[in-house]
């Protein structure tokens, strides 16, 4: 049986499964947070657009194909929250964005030098010294540097064209993930791969 034919009037995916009176009420607001924006009503119609032509798994029927998609949608809703919180913290529009550059580091520098000086009346190749007439000096350094370093502190507010371009690149992003979303449920539960 086709995605179409199985999904007919009153018996929709996402009126059912996400607002039917048999479903879990988180379903409800799971769908409500993930889906800002769309109705139940328009994201049955882009499933059965796309995705109308697909061949239905033989073991989803009538009596269990809620539970079977409840279970989908628990399975993936994890990573679309990721991906949901992910889109909207990139997109802090009201409060704008706080950029900051912090350096850190550490400097450790250590070093020891020695000379050795002999008298000048002896000549440089005679071997035999004694203690008055070589003079030995040793110094040794260390020196060690912490900093943090904050700079570039500024608050970006878009206005106007930036904050006009950015709800129009939020919403893209959003409804690409909602795209994605409706993808992995028909995915899921349809055999046709490459319709």
């Amino acid at each position: 049986m086709l995605y179409k034919e199985f999904f007919t009037d009153g018996k929709e995916l996402f009126q059912t499964v996400f607002g039917g009176t048999a479903t879990v009420d988180s379903l409800n607001d799971i769908f409500y947070e993930l889906f800002d924006g769309q109705t139940l009503e328009s994201m049955d119609i882009y499933a059965t657009l796309n995705y109308g032509g697909r061949t239905m798994l033989e073991g989803i029927d009538s009596n269990n194909y809620i539970s079977f998609i409840t279970s989908i949608i628990y399975t993936h809703l994890q990573i679309w929250r990721i991906r949901h919180d992910a889109i909207y913290n990139e997109f802090s529009l009201l409060t704008g964005q706080t950029i900051t550059d912090i350096k850190t580091g550490n400097i450790s520098t250590s070093g020891t030098d020695s000379q050795t000086d002999t008298d000048s009346n002896k000549a440089f190749n005679e071997d035999e010294f004694n203690a008055r007439e070589q003079h030995s000096t040793e110094s040794s350094t260390q020196r060690k540097e912490t900093y943090n370093e904050v700079k570039n502190v500024k608050t970006i507010t878009p206005d106007g064209t930036d904050r006009l371009k950015s709800l129009e690149l939020l919403n893209s992003r959003l409804y690409d993930l909602q795209k994605q979303m409706v993808w992995d449920i028909v995915s899921e539960i349809t055999t046709d791969i490459y319709e």
